[in-house]
């Protein structure tokens, strides 16, 4: 694939965004259009990708591998008592579950999503290793 496959995809981007813009909202061609859309933009995306340098994807890796520690590191891990003496009248567990469980709970969608694209950045790593050469 070559720079004339992004400018192609570039150019049916922008014939489709000229269309959109001149058809009225409740145009029911509109869906059409707009699913053309997204797919033209998730071929770029693809493309990009690909084409990244292994050093950036290296680097994107090791942020987003951070961002994950650094939510981890939230969590109130076990104290001495709740791993040794099991859980006595006093539970400190029962506090910190309740707060680990927010926690988790408020930054689910971003860990979902981090996940998403480290999985993304690792099949074209693998796919990099695979083949040097492309």
């Amino acid at each position: 694939m070559g720079t004339t496959d992004i400018d192609d995809i570039l150019n049916q981007a922008k014939a489709l965004s000229a269309e959109l813009d001149s058809m009225p909202p409740d145009d029911p061609g509109r869906l059409r259009i707009e699913k053309r859309q997204m797919r033209l933009r998730e071929k770029a995306l693809e493309l990009s990708l690909e084409r990244r340098h292994p050093v950036s994807i290296d680097n994107e890796i090791a942020m987003l591998e951070a961002r994950l520690e650094k939510i981890s590191e939230m969590l109130i891990s076990k104290g001495y008592n709740e791993k040794h003496l099991g859980t006595t009248v006093q539970d400190p567990g029962a506090y910190s579950s309740t707060i680990n469980y927010m926690i988790a709970a408020e930054h689910a969608e971003e860990v979902r999503q981090i996940d998403a694209r480290l999985n993304e950045l690792r099949a074209v790593q693998a796919d990099e290793e695979r083949d040097p050469q492309s």
